[in-house]
């Protein structure tokens, strides 16, 4: 038993422990890039400098960095290269030209790096022996510091006075703006009967105008530059509030129509702890007045009421009786077509405000198409409203929100997303692993991403089809074949949701599930079912998919037989030119440049790949001086190859052999080379046998070639015809050997 405990004790003491990982935060202002280390608290550190290189240095070995966020929020010139070195506790920061660094800590034991831009007039840093920058001590108003920083009169001073930590200097023009602000909100309420107020006069100088005797007593700047023109500070009446009053918020859309506030989205404040039956039951009770007139109060509330329970439709036909003029009467509709997955309004003010500061932006992205995504998205805004949703409707929205941000490429705020469900207290099931596997697509993680896709897709669920499309798409993407299992089933569920969104969606995977595995004739069969009232977009990328996926099928006979029985569907669609170019490449490969060219169509003129496209199906259809004109001024060597067997064709034979020579095809350049009697070119690329045969029928561009003929006055006639017969004997040598080079038959 003691061998026993003392050998757990020897493990425990042997096991490293486990390491805390630091998570390392960035910003960019205008005239430096900040890294935050959210270190622990007691964590001693240090920063030493060598030339362009800055090493952070810790007192632990536990730690370990996360670096995935530093450089989506700042450029790579101030801060080029982040990693983390041995010993384990160091961190490696490369930085660019002419930058220096400065470190404080804050009082919760986060290490600030400030990454300085030097004026153009210091000197240049020279690789000295590294310089140590020690701990500086924690101050209170070092958070103030991280966010504004004074680098204004930094060349007046010197080392020794340079604090580490900066005082905002006040007055600053951003505090009085507040401080208007502020004053005409308790104006308005001492107006409305809130309170009772005396106005003070507002200031009369402006801020450079004024400088507090305390200010100059301490050496500090009279005007604080800062990076924002305003303080982040927003005042409001409860009336204001609670009325909605119009015209009173400065929160404006990009069109200048205001913000709808949050009240008209409140649906956790309109939720009660009663089953279903009894909340709609107490709703519709005051539902009537007095001689049966609606009351416009209840009638709105059993409207929300409908929301709460995600009864799109009740809300939305309930509202149809309500005034069409007014922004409750429009938030209900939006949202009851959002709750339904109904295409919203195009005309709804509401799509316009993504960019606002409250609960309407997270209901302008879900209400916006995929295709008419918002240009700018408040996203914090987005997630507030979000987590505030009850868990139902984060349940119901999630997987779809989470879906829109990746493809506005915010992964991290759809991280957020998931997370914000993930903490809710019930298990949220099959809405969780969907967005896991949005997540991983966009991660580029594929094969985790269908392992979440599978149970999915298994289940009868209401995600089930989003998780379909979402499977075949990527396989799809990735050039993997579907199952036919999971076609049909796309196929099923299309027909059952035909004619909305969903359904249509479901219809394009169905039909690119089945040319995946070459069943053409099914795969265009099922698109001639797409709904004429619903044409769109989306039909014209699936066909053009589709002959995508014909382009490579390996099957010659395959491909030319769906292609001519369908070739229709790509004239009425309008397919996208990458597609026109590849059917087109493998239509003249086998033969058929008639057709090819029809496929290029006219725009094909407007590209360097279709012209020259072009100019292969004039060549395979030996229009010589087409393919000329097709390949004028294009250089690539694909060109100079096609201009070479046109030029050939035309029995330019030099001319074609200076352009094979472009291409380095040797081969054909001594073709040519042979056709057009150019002997100094077969001299000095042609083969073995080509060289003799120059040599032995004097063709070889020799200086010395007159020095080896033969002299017939000095020479008998016997030595003569030995001469002629050894040189004929040669000569026939040699043109033996060419032509058993050449594989010529004799």
């Amino acid at each position: 038993m003691i061998a026993r405990i003392l050998a757990i004790l020897l493990v425990l003491v042997m096991s490293p422990a486990a390491a805390l990982q630091v998570t390392v935060r960035s910003g960019e202002h205008e005239d430096f890039s900040r890294l935050v280390f959210l270190l622990p608290s007691q964590t001693k550190w240090s920063l030493i400098e060598s030339g362009t290189d800055f090493r952070v240095s810790f007192d632990r070995t536990d730690l370990t960095f996360d670096f995935s966020n530093v450089f989506r929020y700042i450029p790579k010139d101030r801060i080029r290269s982040i990693s983390q070195v041995d010993p384990a506790s160091s961190v490696l920061i490369e930085a660019g030209d002419d930058i220096r660094a400065e470190a404080f800590e804050l009082s919760s034991g986060a290490v600030v790096v400030d990454f300085v831009t030097s004026p153009q007039t210091a000197p240049l840093r020279t690789l000295a022996a590294p310089k140590k920058i020690e701990r500086a001590p924690a101050s209170p108003e070092s958070y103030l510091s991280l966010y504004w920083r004074d680098r204004s009169d930094e060349k007046s001073k010197t080392p020794s006075d340079q604090s580490r930590t900066t005082t905002i200097a006040l007055p600053d023009p951003r505090v009085q703006q507040a401080e208007r602000e502020l004053i005409a909100q308790l104006a308005r309420a001492a107006a409305q009967g809130l309170i009772r107020l005396d106005m003070p006069s507002p200031p009369a100088a402006s801020a450079s105008e004024r400088t507090r005797p305390s200010q100059k007593e301490h050496g500090l700047p009279a005007v604080l530059p800062l990076p924002n023109d305003h303080i982040a500070i927003r005042s409001q009446t409860a009336i204001d509030r609670d009325t909605f009053s119009a015209g009173l918020s400065d929160d404006l859309t990009g069109q200048g129509k205001r913000c709808y506030p949050d009240g008209l989205f409140n649906m956790a404040g309109w939720l009660e702890d009663a089953s279903p039956a009894e909340q709609i039951g107490k709703a519709r009770r005051d539902l009537v007045g007095e001689f049966d007139t609606p009351n416009p109060d209840a009638v709105l509330n059993l409207a929300r009421t409908y929301l709460t329970l995600s009864f799109g439709v009740e809300a939305w036909h309930l509202a149809q009786t309500m005034d069409s003029s007014s922004e409750a009467t429009e938030a209900i509709r939006f949202m009851a077509s959002v709750i339904d997955s109904n295409p919203v309004a195009p005309d709804s003010s509401i799509l316009s405000m993504a960019n606002c500061d409250g609960d309407v932006a997270m209901w302008a992205l879900l209400g916006a198409s995929d295709q008419a995504l918002p240009d700018a998205v408040r996203f914090g805004a987005v997630q507030r409203a979000f987590s505030s949703l009850p868990y139902i409707h984060r349940k119901l929205f999630g997987p779809d929100l989470v879906r829109k941000l990746i493809d506005l490429g915010a992964p991290d705020i759809a991280e957020s997303i998931r997370s914000a469900l993930a903490r809710a207290p019930e298990n949220p099931g099959n809405a969780m692993d969907l967005m896991d596997a949005r997540l991983e697509v966009a991660a580029d993680a594929a094969l985790q991403a269908e392992k979440h896709l599978e149970p999915v897709i298994n289940e009868n669920t209401n995600h089930a089809s989003e998780a379909i499309v979402l499977y075949i798409n990527e396989r799809i993407r990735r050039g993997d074949p579907i199952d036919d299992a999971t076609t049909e089933n796309a196929g099923a569920l299309a027909f059952e949701l035909r004619d909305s969104d969903e359904g249509l969606a479901l219809l394009r995977a169905h039909s690119l599930g089945l040319g995946s595995v070459g069943r053409f004739t099914e795969a265009f069969s099922a698109m001639e079912k797409w709904p004429e009232q619903r044409q769109s977009p989306l039909k014209e990328t699936t066909v053009s998919d589709l002959f995508q996926l014909l382009s490579v099928v390996p099957d010659d006979q395959l491909f030319l037989k769906a292609y001519y029985a369908h070739k229709r569907q790509a004239a009425e669609q309008g397919l996208r030119q990458p597609v026109r170019n590849a059917l087109a490449a493998r239509l003249i490969t086998l033969g058929f440049a008639t057709s090819a060219r029809e496929v290029l169509g006219p725009d094909a003129l407007h590209s360097e790949q279709g012209r020259i496209l072009l100019a292969r199906a004039a060549l395979e259809e030996r229009d010589a001086p087409a393919t000329l004109a097709h390949l004028s001024e294009i250089s690539a060597p694909e060109a100079s190859q096609l201009r070479g067997k046109a030029l050939q064709m035309l029995g330019e034979h030099a001319a074609a052999k200076n352009e094979f020579l472009k291409t380095g095809d040797v081969v054909a350049e001594t073709t040519e080379a042979w056709r057009s009697a150019d002997w100094q070119t077969i001299a000095v690329s042609g083969s073995a046998a080509e060289k003799n045969f120059l040599a032995a029928f004097d063709l070889e561009p020799r200086e010395t070639a007159a020095s080896e003929s033969i002299d017939p006055e000095t020479t008998g006639m016997l030595a003569r015809s030995r001469a002629l017969i050894e040189k004929s004997q040669s000569q026939r040598e040699a043109l033996q050997a060419l032509l058993h080079e050449l594989e010529t038959p004799r």
